[in-house]
């Protein structure tokens, strides 16, 4: 269409009061269908988030309890080594009294 000064106008029609009309016009199939992509987008980026989220908190949980567990490793390493120490302070002592009850005092020890 042109109008009185020669310039090419298009026709607006909208709907009334801004209702999108639905006369199978493409603009409005593409922006429905915008819309609806939109949509199942924001679902699943909600649904991809939840799980995200639930998978650190059992990872999270899971290092919890690995981290538990290795206090509780460390502590029984360092009573394993604590009486393995004090058994080699045993064992020194009698290998010791074997020694000076059974073979004497060395001969170095007499010499002195």
């Amino acid at each position: 269409m042109i109008d009185r000064n020669g310039k090419t106008v298009l026709p607006f029609a909208p709907g009334s009061k801004g209702n999108v009309r639905d006369d199978g016009d493409p603009v409005d199939e593409s922006g429905k269908a915008i819309v609806a992509l939109l949509k199942e987008a924001a679902d699943t980026a909600r649904a991809t988030c939840l799980q995200a989220v639930n998978a650190a908190q059992k990872a999270s949980s899971q290092l919890r309890a690995a981290e538990d567990r290795i206090k509780g490793l460390e502590l029984e390493v360092r009573y394993h080594s604590d009486r393995a120490a004090h058994v080699e302070k045993w064992l020194a002592r009698v290998h010791h009294e074997i020694e000076d009850k059974f073979f004497g005092p060395s001969p170095a020890a007499q010499s002195r």
